[in-house]
């Protein structure tokens, strides 16, 4: 069986390993070869943990809110105070929900 040729590839959603055949896609999309980046620029990047707790919480934030109907999102947006929510379609609420923070209880 062939080996397939990698690289090492880092970007805005972290380090990747694609096949050499993708690395042009992938720097397209903002990723740089691993060897091209400076070492103390990406380690400064993870001691930054707050950050991402931040964007962890955004992220389950937007998974949430993307998995409820459009009848709850407009009843947590209600009771979020976001002015225009019932006439929002599903992707306008589950933005402004997830830029608002707002965090339903878990009952609901």
């Amino acid at each position: 069986m062939a080996k397939v040729k990698t690289v090492e590839l880092v970007g805005p959603g972290g380090r990747v390993v694609v096949n050499e055949t993708d690395r042009e896609t992938y720097i397209k999309k903002g990723y740089k070869p691993l060897e091209a980046v400076d070492p103390e620029s990406e380690e400064s990047e993870e001691s930054d943990s707050e950050s991402d707790d931040e964007s962890r919480t955004v992220d389950d934030l937007y998974e949430l809110f993307e998995s409820h109907k459009i009848v709850d999102l407009k009843r947590f947006a209600k009771l979020a105070n976001i002015k225009g929510g019932d006439q929002m379609n599903k992707a306008e609420l589950v933005r402004v929900l997830t830029e608002s923070g707002y965090k339903p209880d878990s009952g609901e």
